[in-house]
């Protein structure tokens, strides 16, 4: 068999002799250069001073590891004026001291660019060429550095080295649709820093963070800067959820009378409706009589926290209720199974208890759920635990509630149509804030053109305290706001690719440095 077509560079290696090993293909090289440059001064010599045998790995054949052992030399500087005197040959297959090829060196790379260490270690054992999982990490190269590029329009957006404590920063070229650079943090000084690098930028997206707000105007003072359409409805919806929730009693009351719910006894002196309409747990009335107890007596929201040992948030949110928030109440849900109860209650009372009999004979009927469920049903009727054949009726909570007047799409059943159409009637404010976040959620979603002075003048105007605050936020980045309503451009893309640096984190279980998670998500495959 001729190696030498084979070799990583024909032109400069000679083939000697091959060694074939039941494991391990072994070849015999020597250079056939007659001289090589000084790494130091960069003058070619001739001179050898000795010679020495050097092993490298190289890419597997039909399944067995190759190694090649060459027989390089040592040649002695002939320059009086460069400081080193005796160097070794260099190669044009092999990096100085690495004891990979290059080819070789390049497809572990890039295999550990997409898979990392630890499983592109497990897949090249599996084909003859076995690399550990952190010589794999040191052969990737530094990435491309893309951020000296022109880049035109902008997209910022943090991510979490570990949520709720440290933050990053990743910056998207919207125009190429890929990232450019990740920063180790997100204080204002280092993206501003980055952002004076590039002057050429016209558009920057970001949410509505402060922090990039602020880096923005410091940094690219002469790029428009555009607010994430979906952080406004985000932050539009949960403003309504806030506002709901601090006025729930009067909802919940609406709702039992239009619907007829029976209204659940409480205990007297005990403050406990509640934001799901149901009993506050005797923890969170606790909580909540702690944290109104702790204002009362001229505490500030940082002593609460620290004396009650809840983060600042939940605090917040006590401090906003009028009544201890009660349990989730999650009723329960249309199954496949219901149209058929009545039918199956009929087979059961005519002495049909079988389950896998039942299940035959309701699949004639249309039947097109799973054998689990019949199941299911035939142990409630055996153990007497009947569910109702309804789903429970109850009051929806602010949240869901909130995304009932943004989305009246979503209505789905009458008796939440009815509740609404009350709620309209009986209750002073409640067509007004409906109007308000309608307008507002079409308007901010770019599908309406009202001015948006005149809706945060509405908002302003409107005696309603969440709603105030709103608009003085969305005032203070009025420029950003007003572009995000009357451009096209968008944090979307943005957000795309923190979810792939989230599934590059997860998959190396949190413990890449920021050098490793850069070059991941620089990575461009060939083609």
């Amino acid at each position: 068999m001729d190696f030498q077509a084979f070799l990583p560079d024909p032109a400069t290696l000679r083939f000697n002799t091959a060694h074939v090993r039941p494991k391990t293909v072994w070849l015999e090289l020597s250079s056939t250069a007659t001289s090589s440059v000084c790494p130091q001064c960069g003058g070619p010599s001739s001179r050898v001073h000795s010679r020495y045998q050097r092993v490298l790995k190289d890419l597997a054949c039909f399944g067995r590891r190759v190694r090649l052992h060459l027989n390089v030399r040592r040649f002695f500087c002939t320059s009086p004026a460069c400081s080193q005197r005796i160097f070794c040959e260099r190669l044009t297959m092999a990096a100085p001291w690495q004891r990979l090829t290059r080819r070789l060196a390049q497809q572990v790379a890039s295999l550990a660019l997409e898979a990392g260490g630890e499983c592109s270690a497990r897949c090249l054992a599996t084909v003859g060429q076995p690399v550990s999982a952190d010589t794999l990490l040191r052969a990737i190269p530094e990435p491309a550095t893309f951020s000296s590029r022109p880049v035109y329009s902008l997209g910022i957006d943090d991510w979490a080295w570990r949520k709720g404590q440290r933050y990053g920063t990743i910056l998207v070229d919207l125009d190429r649709h890929e990232p450019i650079d990740l920063l180790p943090d997100r204080e204002v000084a280092t993206v501003a820093a980055w952002l004076r690098g590039h002057p050429e930028l016209r558009i920057i997206t970001r949410d509505r963070s402060s922090a990039y707000q602020e880096a923005a105007t410091l940094g690219a003072p002469q790029a428009l800067q555009v607010a994430d359409r979906w952080h406004l409805l985000k932050n539009l919806r949960e403003t309504l959820e806030r506002f709901l929730q601090r006025l729930y009693r009067p909802l919940t009351e609406v709702f039992r009378k239009a619907t007829g719910v029976p209204v659940t006894p409480v205990a007297q002196g005990v403050v406990s409706v509640s934001i799901a309409g149901c009993p506050p747990t005797p923890r969170a009335q606790q909580r909540f009589l702690e944290i109104h107890a702790l204002k009362a007596q001229g505490h500030s929201l940082m002593q609460i926290t620290q004396r009650t040992g809840l983060c600042m948030v939940t605090v917040r949110k006590y401090l906003r209720l009028t009544a201890s928030p009660g349990q989730p109440h999650r009723p329960r849900r249309a199954k496949r199974i219901d149209p058929y109860r009545a039918w199956l209650t009929a087979q059961w009372a005519a002495g049909t208890h079988n389950a896998t009999h039942l299940f035959n004979a309701v699949r004639v009927q249309g039947y097109t759920g799973g054998f689990t469920v019949v199941r299911e049903w035939c142990r409630e009727q055996r153990t007497g635990a009947l569910e109702s054949s309804a789903p429970v009726r109850r009051c929806p909570g602010a949240r869901a509630l909130s995304w009932l007047l943004v989305r009246p799409d979503l209505i789905t059943q009458p008796a939440y149509e009815t509740f609404l159409t009350a709620c309209r009637r009986d209750i002073p404010w409640f067509a007004k804030v409906e109007t308000l976040v309608q307008t507002g959620w079409a308007l901010l979603g770019g599908r309406s053109s009202n001015p948006l002075r005149g809706w945060l003048r509405d908002l302003t105007g409107s005696g309603l305290l969440e709603f105030e605050r709103f608009a003085i936020g969305l005032d203070r980045d009025f420029d950003a706001v007003l572009a995000a309503v009357t451009l096209p451009w968008s944090n979307g893309q943005v957000e795309g690719h923190v979810n792939r640096l989230k599934t590059l984190k997860r998959g190396m279980y949190g413990r890449a440095g920021l050098s490793l998670l850069r070059a991941r998500m620089l990575h461009r495959p060939p083609g």
